[in-house]
């Protein structure tokens, strides 16, 4: 990457502010969203598909998480690209299987709630090592990176907490009808 006047260095500054702004926006919209799912993931199977159903909430809960944190974890690659390192990508999304596959078997024999919880806990662990790799490549310390998901964890959090006491303090279809009007309040207060 380099501007008109060859400035590598106000080039890649100038990437690095724009790359926490994304993680922090992206942070923002994913975690509340992730939240607010696995918050009402009770009331959202045992409404839609009924009570025989009710051992899928835990996975359901995990998988929402999950997605928050894969949806932040994608933001990296784009930057490689953008540096014209798109090889990065590709062997650090070969270290992601390497750890993944295994994790995945492994927790298999114990059953889809530890299937769920081996995927949560990999991207999380993924998510870090990306950071690490952010550092060298973009110069942006591994810590800022991490820091920069607080807001959208803290409200998320928040977002959650509010949601699952709806959850737990109404019947399933009130739940879902307060979680589709209270999640997105939330979010914007």
């Amino acid at each position: 990457v380099r501007d008109e006047r060859g400035d590598d260095e106000d080039v890649r500054g100038r990437l690095a502010e724009a790359y926490v702004r994304t993680l922090r926006v992206g942070g923002l919209l994913a975690f509340p969203l992730a939240l607010g799912i696995a918050a009402l993931a009770r009331p959202l199977v045992t409404t839609l598909y009924g009570d025989r159903w009710e051992p899928s909430v835990w996975p359901l809960a995990l998988v929402a998480v999950w997605a928050a944190f894969i949806a932040v974890s994608g933001m990296p690659g784009t930057v490689f690209k953008a540096l014209g390192r798109p090889g990065l990508v590709t062997r650090c999304i070969l270290i992601y299987l390497v750890v993944l596959l295994p994790s995945l078997w492994v927790a298999a024999g114990y059953g889809i709630v530890e299937v769920a919880a081996a995927h949560l806990v990999v991207q999380v662990a993924y998510l870090v090592f990306l950071a690490f790799v952010t550092e060298r490549v973009l110069a942006v310390p591994w810590l800022r990176t991490l820091v920069s998901l607080a807001p959208g964890l803290a409200v998320g959090a928040f977002v959650g907490a509010v949601l699952l006491a709806a959850a737990v303090l109404l019947p399933g279809a009130a739940a879902l009808v307060a979680g589709a009007v209270a999640g997105p309040a939330l979010f914007l207060a």
